[in-house]
């Protein structure tokens, strides 16, 4: 059995915080390469995501935008995340 960090355990609606450490736990069981790969996995998750809070005040410039629809492309590995994304837009406005 694996438990998840107690911050992961999300209060709000969408979980993104439960999603997230949900992903990383099984990239980190599942995948067959060595530590060391799996440590810049990790590295650059974190860089990616200090790159996001960086650009908060670019990204609240898009989300006040006036627009109807968004477009979600993914396929392959990447449509599970795709379908993710588009499910999290839909909880946090719904």
């Amino acid at each position: 059995m694996l438990l998840m960090p107690e911050r992961s355990n999300d209060l709000g609606f969408a979980m993104t915080s439960s999603f997230t450490c949900m992903l990383l736990t099984a990239l980190l069981i599942f995948d067959v390469s060595p530590l060391s790969v799996k440590e810049k996995y990790v590295k650059a998750a974190c860089k990616m995501g200090i790159s996001v809070i960086n650009r908060e005040a670019d990204i609240d410039r898009y989300a006040k935008l006036d627009f109807d629809k968004v477009i979600y492309l993914g396929r392959g590995s990447l449509a599970g995340l795709t379908r993710e994304a588009q499910l999290k837009l839909l909880e946090l406005t719904a």
